[in-house]
């Protein structure tokens, strides 16, 4: 059974790392299919894209959670990207069951902090560290399919900064609907 306000933060992982004792942090192997088992859950159960890792990275899991878990409030951190509540201490200063539900009352969603790109927009960014073919093709289909987004995508694409590591808390309600 459920417990009320069940919080579910899984943390996306390739390797073995140190997992925190806090029981709302679950890792999750990520490109699991044909991996060495790690002895975590793998995103390569239920209904799952774990063949795509290699293109998708951790988007594999967000997928698997999004599929595939029932809890009130979901989330995805990093092995070695976490929340903090204070930046400065990072041992042992993980953002809490307590923190959380405090901050989704004043917030729908708890994301990464800005990443600036330096003397560039974050379309020049993205084009000199990757293939200036697939943000071309993101951007046809997303202003063909979804036309109303496409302020917003040209308003980030000409900006410098970005929300950076597919981070994210927030309730399963809305978790969904992304």
């Amino acid at each position: 059974m459920k417990k009320k306000n069940d919080i579910k933060i899984y943390i996306a992982a390739h390797k073995n790392f140190n997992v925190p004792t806090n029981e709302i942090y679950i890792p999750l192997h990520v490109g699991a299919k044909d991996k060495t088992d790690l002895g975590f859950i793998k995103d390569s159960t239920k209904d799952n894209i774990s063949e795509k890792n290699s293109s998708f990275c951790e988007l594999t899991g967000l997928y698997w959670i999004w599929k595939n878990v029932n809890a009130d409030i979901v989330g995805l951190v990093h092995y070695r990207r976490y929340f903090y509540k204070n930046i400065f201490k990072k041992k042992n200063s993980f953002i809490s069951e307590t923190d959380i539900k405090k901050i989704l009352s004043n917030y729908d969603i708890i994301t990464a902090p800005k990443g600036y790109t330096l003397h560039s927009t974050v379309k020049d960014d993205y084009i000199k560290n990757h293939l200036s073919a697939d943000l071309e093709k993101c951007e046809k289909v997303l202003k063909s399919k979804y036309p109303e987004y496409s302020d917003a995508y040209d308003k980030i694409m000409n900006g410098n900064y970005y929300r950076q590591f597919n981070m994210v808390i927030t309730s399963k309600k809305i978790f969904d609907e992304y």
